[in-house]
C-alpha cells in the first residue's frame, strides 16, 4: 500500500497528464438524436441579441465573438438552438483566462471549466463543468422569465454541452494510475503525449464512427427514457461518477486496437480503415463502452430539457 506522502505524488503527477480537449466531438448529433422524440420543441424563436453581459458576471475569453448561425433559414426552431448552438462553449468561450491556480492540471482554462477529475474517494476534484451547467440553467431560466425565448434556449444549449462533456469518460479520469506507474514510470512528458494521443483518437474515432454509422446511433441515442433531474449540477456529477468507473478499461482498449497511441510523439489514426483489420473482440469491448456511454449521457440529455420544460410551464 502506498504511503500518504507518496499517494499524494501519484495524485498530483495523474492530475499533471490531464489534456484539453472537447469530451464529445458530435455535440451536435448527440443532441439531435437524444432530444428528437421530446415534443414542445418545434416552437419557432425569433432571434435577439445578447444583452446578459451586466446579469452574467462569468469571466470569458475577451476575443470570444457571440455568432448567429442559421442566418438564411426563415426561421428557427427550438430544437434548432439547442443543435447548433450545443457546441458554442467549444467556440473559444472559455480559452484564455485565468481562473484558477489550478487549471494547469487540466490543460488551461478550457479543460477547467470542461472537465471533472476526482480522486481520493471523491476527496480531491479539479474541474467545474457541473457548476457550469447549472450556471447557463440558470440563465435560461432568467431569460425564458423575461421573455427572451431565444436566449432562453441559447443558454440552455450551453448548459447541455457542460452535461454531456461529463458523460465522456476520459473527462472524469486522463489515464489509470496503474499505466503512470508501471508502463511509462512516472515519466510526465511521455505519459502527456500518451494521454493526448489516446484522448484526441478516441474522440476522432467517435465522431466518426457517428457520423458514418449515424441509423445506428440513432438506435443507441434515441428513445423517449431519460434520468429525472432534480439539480442539474448534481445530475451532472453523478453522470461524471457513472462514466469513471468506465475510463480505465477504456483507455487500455484503446491503446490495445491503435497501440500507435503509445509512441511518446503526437499520433493521428486513420479511422477511415476497415474495422475488420482490428482485433475484433477489443473493438466489440470498447463499443459497448462507448454505446454504454452515449446512452447515459443521452437520458440525462433528455432529463435536462424536460426539467426545463417542466420548470417554465411548458409541460
Amino acid at each position: 500500500m502506498l504511503k500518504p506522502r507518496s499517494l499524494v505524488i501519484v495524485v498530483c503527477l495523474w492530475l499533471l497528464i490531464a489534456v484539453t480537449a472537447s469530451a464529445w466531438e458530435g455535440h451536435e448529433i448527440i443532441t439531435a438524436i437524444s432530444l428528437q422524440e421530446i415534443e414542445g420543441l418545434d416552437v419557432i424563436l425569433e432571434k435577439t441579441e445578447y444583452t446578459y453581459d451586466d446579469i452574467d458576471q462569468s469571466e470569458y475569453n475577451p476575443e470570444f465573438k457571440i455568432k448567429y448561425i442559421y442566418q438564411d433559414k426563415e426561421y428557427i426552431t427550438a430544437l434548432d438552438v439547442l443543435i447548433g448552438y450545443s457546441s458554442e462553449p467549444d467556440w473559444g468561450l472559455d480559452t484564455n483566462l485565468e481562473l484558477s491556480k489550478w487549471q494547469s492540471l487540466t490543460g488551461g482554462s478550457q479543460g477547467y471549466r470542461h472537465q471533472r477529475y476526482a480522486t481520493l474517494w471523491g476527496l480531491v476534484t479539479i474541474g467545474v463543468a457541473p457548476e457550469r451547467a447549472q450556471h447557463f440553467y440558470d440563465l435560461a431560466l432568467l431569460a425564458y422569465e423575461q421573455g427572451d425565448y431565444y436566449w432562453a434556449y441559447r443558454f440552455l444549449a450551453r448548459s447541455l454541452h457542460y452535461l454531456q462533456d461529463m458523460g465522456q469518460p476520459l473527462h472524469a479520469l486522463p489515464l489509470p494510475l496503474p499505466q503512470i506507474a508501471f508502463r511509462h514510470k512516472f515519466n510526465i512528458e511521455e505519459t502527456t503525449v500518451v494521454a493526448s494521443n489516446v484522448h484526441f483518437n478516441l474522440e476522432a474515432f467517435v465522431a466518426h464512427q457517428m457520423r458514418e454509422e449515424y441509423d445506428y446511433y440513432t438506435l443507441v441515442l434515441g428513445g423517449d427514457y431519460y434520468d429525472e433531474i432534480e439539480d442539474v449540477n448534481k445530475a451532472a456529477i453523478e453522470l461524471n461518477n457513472q462514466v469513471r468507473e468506465k475510463a480505465g478499461h477504456q483507455y487500455v482498449l484503446v491503446t490495445m486496437i491503435w497501440p500507435d497511441v503509445l509512441k511518446d510523439e503526437p499520433v493521428t489514426i486513420d479511422h477511415s480503415i476497415k474495422l475488420e483489420h482490428y482485433d475484433r473482440k477489443s473493438m466489440f469491448r470498447l463499443f459497448d463502452i462507448i454505446d454504454e456511454t452515449l446512452e447515459e449521457t443521452a437520458r440525462y440529455s433528455r432529463g435536462l430539457i424536460i426539467k426545463f420544460l417542466e420548470d417554465t410551464g411548458q409541460l
